[in-house]
Order: structure tokens, then sequence, then C-alpha cells
């Protein structure tokens, strides 16, 4: 199991992940990040950043590649023994995405916990 990152309340939108919190990654990929987001997509970076912005902007995680993707980097961020095969065998309902509204929230009183979440649809576990 990886070491414990940042811990709720989140101060930016990111996601749960068994209720630890990663932050949404964002730009500044390394060579190693895109290559990896290159493999579980088939995007080029300019795409996936793309994908990532509007699954922010509409709250839509219903793709799973993108999701693995940014799961990976930044569960691999926190912890640099994180492989692609550990977030391929996460379970979805153990993702939770957290918006900028729970983190405006979370930051404004932080003993308010992230907003429940339904799982993305169309997907299976």
């Amino acid at each position: 199991m990886p070491p414990t990152p940042k811990q709720p309340p989140p101060t930016e939108p990111g996601f749960l992940v068994n209720g630890t919190y990663y932050p949404m990654p964002q730009g500044g990929f390394t060579l190693g990040e895109a290559r990896a987001i290159r493999r579980i997509t088939g995007l080029t970076m300019q795409a996936f950043e793309a994908h990532l912005q509007e699954a922010q902007r509409t709250g839509d995680f219903s793709d799973p590649d993108v999701v693995a993707a940014f799961v990976y980097v930044a569960m691999h961020r926190a912890d640099p023994h994180t492989t692609i095969e550990v977030v391929d065998g996460l379970v979805l309902e153990q993702i939770e995405p957290v918006g900028e509204e729970d983190a405006a929230t979370a930051a404004a009183d932080p003993t308010t916990p992230p907003a429940p979440t339904t799982p993305p649809s169309g997907t299976a576990a």
C-alpha cells in the first residue's frame, strides 16, 4: 500500500482512493508521466489535458483510460513505486472525485468532508 500523501480536507480538485486524497494532476508532466499517459490512454499530452479539463468542467469521469491515467500520475507522484498494474487493480468505487466545490467548502470549513459522488456511469466493477 502506498504511503499516505496529502490528506483531506482537500484544498484543490482531485480524488480520494480508499479515503486517501490525491490532487488532480496539473500540467508540468515529466517525460515518464507523458509516456505512461500515452501507454494508458493512447492520447497525446495535448489531447489528454483537454480530456482532463473537460472532465473537471463537467464532472464526467466516465472514460476509464483517462481516469486510470490521472489516478496513476497522482498516485505515482505520492509513491514512485505505484505501478500501472496497481491502478488497474482498483475497483471503480474506490475512486471518488473531489470537485472544486468540495475543495472550496473544505478550505472554508476543514471539518466538512467532501460531498458523496456517484461512481462513473457506464462502467462495471
